[in-house]
């Protein structure tokens, strides 16, 4: 009777195991799928952005306003810089904190982006990331403190702010 009860329960340990085993496949497969998935959307997101900034040149030329075709020609010169130079080039951050770019323009954008990502206003969060630029921190150590936090999403977020600082502070200076 005993040996019945250890073979039942070594098949029923061996049929647990190879359930485990299969929902762990399952769990890095839909993983695999997932982390395709968002590169896949990023790459819409970026088609998508090109092709918007591209559209607006199209009507600033057709228009025929040059500042506004001066400020889209930045954003695109901005938008194709390659991530690694973009964090490799040093922010105008003095020019950044007289215009009060941090408060003005970033803030705002921020606590929209971090409210989409969040699916809630994190004020909390913005006013760490806001403390954390105004000590003009290093954009790879940024990266670094957000990823525990967001994760997938922290990358975005970095690039995306990095990007912005770096249009505004040559908008600012094209214009002065």
């Amino acid at each position: 009777r005993k040996k019945r009860v250890r073979d039942y329960q070594a098949k029923l340990d061996k049929e647990y195991s190879n359930h485990v085993q299969s929902l762990e496949d399952d769990v890095k497969r839909r993983r695999k799928m997932e982390a395709e998935e968002d590169e896949l959307d990023r790459q819409e997101e970026v088609a998508e952005a090109e092709q918007l900034v591209a559209q607006k040149l199209q009507r600033a030329a057709l228009d025929g306003n040059q500042a506004q075709l001066t400020l889209h020609n930045l954003a695109q010169k901005i938008y194709s810089i390659p991530k690694n130079e973009l964090f490799a080039r040093p922010l105008k951050w003095p020019l950044l904190k007289r215009e009060r770019i941090l408060q003005n323009k970033l803030k705002p954008w921020l606590i929209k982006r971090v409210a989409l990502i969040f699916g809630g206003r994190q004020d909390d969060f913005v006013e760490y990331y806001l403390r954390r630029m105004n000590v003009e921190v290093n954009p790879r150590e940024l990266l670094e403190e957000v990823q525990r936090f967001l994760d997938e999403e922290a990358q975005g977020l970095v690039e995306t702010t990095w990007r912005l600082l770096q249009y505004e502070a040559e908008r600012i200076a094209a214009t002065t």
